[in-house]
């Protein structure tokens, strides 16, 4: 992983990176060949100039791109920079605890405000009883704007994909739900929230 994503990434900048790549690549760019080289498994053994002259599709230079940034493959990019929060219904429930033990209470407070069912559920349902009261009480106390929750959000999907390109917890988007269906009666109100920020003990996460 050799790049950080802008704090308000385009996706449609993303693919264009990919065509990007790939006209170097046709032009025959050292530097390309080594990216090449560094991110897709199939060519990691083969020499640059090799690289430069066999055939190399737009499925892989999105492959290339995605793990510079990285993640393990495009949907997951897509999922961190379209801040698709259903996609963690992909994890299981070991990936999942794992996750909540690297991350912020008051970012999961904030990411869970006007989420969807199955994304909560994801979460909350790997949580102790008493987290999990503490954590929905905060939801429905804390006050953000949708600015900050889509950047936490945001945040917390990166965090995810590092430790899912890390091989520290697997995260599948076979299963992972496609546009879900709004939450009803949420509004986002402009404000924050003065909650105290600690992290998850391991141990609260045993059911």
């Amino acid at each position: 992983m050799s790049r950080s994503l802008p704090a308000n990434p385009s996706f449609e900048q993303l693919k264009k990176q990919a065509k990007d790549l790939r006209k170097a690549h046709r032009s025959a760019d050292p530097e390309a060949a080594q990216r090449i080289k560094t991110h897709l498994p199939r060519l990691a053994e083969t020499s640059e100039q090799e690289i430069l002259e066999t055939d190399f599709a737009l499925q892989e230079a999105q492959h290339v791109i995605s793990r510079e940034y990285g993640c393990k493959h495009w949907e997951m990019l897509q999922a961190v920079v379209e801040v698709d929060l259903d996609a963690v219904t992909g994890l299981d429930d070991r990936s999942t605890q794992v996750f909540l033990r690297e991350v912020d209470q008051k970012d999961m407070v904030v990411a869970l405000k006007g989420a969807t069912p199955a994304a909560r559920e994801k979460f909350l349902s790997n949580m102790s009883a008493r987290v999990r009261g503490f954590i929905k009480a905060e939801i429905q106390l804390v006050e953000v704007d949708a600015d900050e929750i889509e950047s936490t959000r945001r945040r917390l999907l990166q965090q995810l994909a590092n430790l899912a390109f890390s091989d520290s917890l697997d995260w599948s988007f076979e299963t992972a739900f496609q546009n879900p269906l709004p939450v009803p009666g949420f509004h986002l109100r402009k404000s924050c929230s003065n909650s105290s920020s600690s992290r998850w003990i391991g141990s609260s996460l045993t059911k």
